[in-house]
């Protein structure tokens, strides 16, 4: 349940982020869950890949301890990417660039 609450908050924030600065909301929607999951997968993996018997090693608890560490880190992940977008929006519209403006200008 926690994940998918999750799941729409991240989603939601970058849409609403997306809705703000004229950009197209489906794409960063996607840009979000893409980011998110794409993290707690490459967390997973460079520990299963570095620590193949980890189960014989640490118990069956470590499972638990993965996927809250990859949420962490895929939460940490995506608000960077969020940061970002949202400063780099906020100084092209300070600026004066906008999508459209660089669409009539070709």
């Amino acid at each position: 349940m926690l994940s998918l609450l999750l799941l729409y908050w991240v989603a939601k924030k970058y849409y609403d982020l997306a809705n703000v600065h004229g950009r197209s909301k489906l794409k960063y929607t996607f840009l979000a869950i893409i980011i998110y999951y794409g993290t707690i997968f490459t967390i997973g993996g460079i520990v299963y890949v570095f620590l193949p018997d980890y189960e014989d090693i640490i118990g069956t608890s470590f499972n638990s301890l993965i996927l809250l560490s990859g949420m962490v880190i895929g939460l940490g992940c995506w608000y960077l990417v969020y940061e970002y977008l949202n400063k780099k929006w906020l100084l092209e519209k300070k600026n004066g660039q906008n999508n459209l403006d660089s669409i009539q200008e070709v």
